[in-house]
């Protein structure tokens, strides 16, 4: 690839490599709070415009073909003015632009402002002959602002621009300054002479007194056009004359050529003969040169750029990668244990099931010799009863022996339900433990079942919070068992109908179930009819028949409830050692949840780190050659 292509290339490289690593630090958190180096890289890169520009310089003498070049090597078009006579009077910048137009700045009339700009679109020729040439007005006020030429011309679009300086032989001294003025800031001198006239006593005055005192070596190319109006057999004479001045003026400067000499390049901006020549001569030499000095800077100072974010991000990768091979060794064991419990879950949950099932058959059991208990207790009652002979005696008797019957009943009902929840903790607890499952941290037994989940999917001390006093007697007399077998002011009625109905089935609202009321309730109702009767009743056989009437009342009741409490309870177990099931499932899953939580956060580490090594990777593909 020619220079001044590989040039233009990297060129653009840089500054899409620019836009690139503005976009990695606005949106990829490589920096924090990336405002400030934004800025400063948005600077450098705007900046990239003015410093890879190439100004090239065309002077010469009045008609030496200045004009006619830049229409024919670089514009393509014939726009700006060239006649035999002196034309250009104003410098012309001739630069790239979307569409072609001309500009001219001249002093403003307005208050306030310095400039203003007057822009033409259409009929650029002839407006630029009235601007910049001598037929235009000789103002010095006019010619201290250069005209610009924007025009979509492909070498233009590389980043030259072009100024075609006034004529040398120009009489005025202002125009004179002008010229001079464009030397220090040009990357290319194209020093124009007509072969038919060539190295005037002005050229030669010239060439000595301004372009080689300058350093311009490298960088200055003889242009000497009209090269088709010099015959063939001339040609050859015409340069080395132009050779031989050129290395007078050397000596006399005392100057030593190293390296290339300054090159001499016949042209014809008529014909367009030797274009390749320029290309070869002008263009791809300029490249080189500007690519070593000042692209090679820009690059260098851009890979400065990427190597700082590099070194951010290694600091944070090194941070994450501290422990990398501890977080490694902790996933595999955490892997491992989720896989096992999954593997070991469904056993476990069998497993539990079935001891859970012995577990309520004893419960069953030991209920039913509880209620057997008490209906002999009923029966023991009515012959006693039926022993006295005063409806007072009878009365007095009732009200002792229920009461007794009431603490006797729920004392033992007390101890089968706490036994009975105590096994069931110890079940569940041993299974855990098979499977290496953590223990439960509840304290005491109310604890640990009020940490079930209800029929209504809500913890059990949530449906019914405990009242203020009530202690381990009231949880396992009323709230902390399953049937509700105290007086309804020893335990919060909402915990007795949320454990009693979770495990019985049975409606809270059912006024007849003897296991939500229990055996006080029935036995204080008992006593209200018996009590009732009696009042009226003093007939010594009417008095026999009426405590015969009542007991048998009463043992029916507690015989209908024994039954319906034992279905209810065979009719709902499988369902209530599922929901215990599941509410230990769920409650070793809360372990396992954790666990996957901390590998979640391993992970979490882990994409961190890839994300950072995928910017870092980005980031350092950014990274470019100084001297391909």
């Amino acid at each position: 690839m020619p220079d001044f292509e590989t040039f233009a290339h990297r060129k653009q490289q840089l500054q899409d490599h620019y836009e690139r690593l503005i976009a990695l630090i606005a949106e990829r958190g490589v920096v924090p709070e990336p405002e400030a180096d934004l800025a400063l890289l948005r600077g450098a890169r705007d900046a990239l415009t003015g410093d890879l520009l190439f100004r090239v310089l065309c002077v010469g003498d009045f008609s030496t073909g200045k004009s006619s070049f830049i229409n024919r090597f670089l514009l393509e078009q014939d726009l700006l003015p060239a006649w035999a006579w002196p034309t250009t009077t104003l410098p012309t910048r001739i630069r790239f632009g979307a569409q072609t137009r001309a500009i001219r700045f001249r002093p403003s009339v307005q208050e306030g402002a310095d400039l203003e700009a007057e822009e033409v679109t259409e009929n650029i020729a002839e407006t630029l002959k009235n601007w910049v040439s001598t037929a235009a007005k000789d103002k010095v006020t006019d010619r201290a602002f250069p005209v610009i030429v924007e025009a979509p011309a492909p070498r233009l679009a590389a980043g030259v621009e072009i100024v075609d300086a006034p004529g040398l032989n120009d009489p005025n001294p202002e125009r004179m300054k002008l010229t001079l003025d464009y030397l220090h800031q040009a990357d290319g001198v194209l020093f124009f002479i007509n072969a038919d006239k060539p190295w005037t006593k002005y050229q030669k005055d010239f060439f000595d007194g301004e372009l080689l005192i300058r350093d311009l070596l490298g960088r200055l190319f003889i242009i000497v056009n009209y090269w088709d109006c010099v015959p063939a057999s001339e040609r050859e004479e015409v340069l080395d004359y132009i050779r031989q001045q050129v290395q007078a003026s050397l000596a006399r400067r005392g100057t030593a050529l190293t390296g290339q000499p300054i090159p001499i390049l016949p042209v014809s901006a008529k014909t367009g003969e030797n274009a390749a020549l320029i290309q070869q001569e002008v263009w791809d030499v300029l490249g080189a040169r500007k690519s070593t000095d000042v692209l090679a800077l820009r690059v260098a100072r851009f890979n400065q750029e990427v190597a700082k974010y590099l070194g951010l991000l290694d600091d944070r990768l090194a941070l994450l990668g501290l422990d990398a091979q501890g977080q490694s060794r902790r996933r595999a064991q955490l892997q491992q244990e989720v896989k096992d419990y999954e593997q070991q879950r469904e056993v476990f949950l069998a497993g539990l099931s079935r001891l859970l099932a012995v577990e309520f058959q004893s419960y069953r059991v030991d209920f039913q010799r509880l209620f057997e208990g008490l209906e002999a207790d009923v029966a023991a009652l009515q012959q006693e009863a039926l022993a006295m002979r005063s409806t007072k005696d009878v009365n007095d008797l009732l009200a002792r022996r229920i009461s007794r019957l009431q603490k006797q009943a729920a004392r033992q009902m007390s101890d089968l339900d706490a036994a009975f929840l105590t096994r069931l903790k110890a079940t569940i607890e041993q299974k855990k433990a098979d499977i290496r499952a953590l223990p439960s941290t509840a304290v005491t037994i109310e604890e640990y079942v009020l940490r079930w989940q209800g029929l209504d999917g809500n913890p059990l001390a949530q449906a019914a919070p405990l009242a203020g006093g009530v202690g381990l007697a009231g949880l396992l007399l009323g709230a902390g068992t399953f049937w509700q077998t105290a007086t309804l002011t020893t335990a919060t009625p909402g915990i007795l109908a949320s454990v009693g109905t979770f495990i019985t089935g049975a409606p809270a609202a059912t006024a007849s179930s003897f296991m939500l009321l229990g055996v006080p309730a029935i036995a204080i109702g008992g006593l209200l009819i018996a009590a009732a009767f009696f009042l009226r009743q003093n007939d010594q056989t009417k008095l026999a028949e009426q405590v015969r009437a009542a007991c048998a009342q009463l043992a029916e009741r507690v015989e209908d409830e024994k039954w319906k409490t034992l279905d209810q309870l065979k009719t709902n177990q499988a369902q209530r050692i599922a929901q215990i099931c599941a509410d230990v499932d769920d409650d070793i899953s809360r372990t396992w949840r954790e666990t996957i939580a901390e590998l979640d956060a391993i992970q979490h580490i882990e994409d961190q780190g890839a994300a950072l090594r995928a910017l870092r990777d980005a980031l350092q593909r950014l990274t470019l050659r100084v001297n391909p």
